[in-house]
C-alpha cells in the first residue's frame, strides 16, 4: 500500500518522542489528495497548504517545470507543519489506519 501524510497533536513534553501520537492523530492526507480530519480547521489548513504548494508548480509558479510528485507534496507539507506541538510525517496506510483507530475513528 502506498503511504500517506498523517498530522498528529502532541500534549506535552511527555508525549515527545513515545507513541503517544498514534492516539492523537488529527488529519491524514492520502496519496489522491484527499483530506480526512477530526475537525474542519486541520482540513481546511490542509486543502489550503495543498493548493497553495500545488501553485507553485503551475505555469508561472516558482517551481514552474520541475518534476513534481506525491512525495514533494508531503515533503512540503511535513516541513510547514512539524512543531513542537505536532507531528506531521509520512507513514504507511497500514500505521496510519492502526493509529487513526485509536484516535477514535474519523
Amino acid at each position: 500500500m502506498a503511504d500517506v501524510l498523517i498530522l498528529t497533536s502532541v500534549k506535552g513534553p511527555e508525549e515527545a518522542g513515545t507513541d503517544a501520537w498514534k492516539r492523537n492523530v488529527t488529519a491524514v492526507v492520502l496519496p489522491n489528495k484527499k483530506v480526512l480530519s477530526t475537525n474542519k480547521y486541520d482540513e481546511y489548513l490542509l486543502n489550503d497548504e495543498i493548493k497553495w504548494i500545488e501553485k507553485k508548480f503551475e505555469k508561472g509558479g516558482v517551481w514552474e517545470g520541475q518534476p513534481y510528485d506525491v512525495t514533494d507534496l508531503f515533503g512540503a507539507l511535513t516541513s510547514r507543519f512539524t512543531s513542537p506541538q505536532n507531528f506531521c510525517g509520512i507513514v504507511s496506510a497500514e500505521l496510519a489506519r492502526e493509529a487513526m483507530e485509536l484516535s477514535g475513528g474519523f
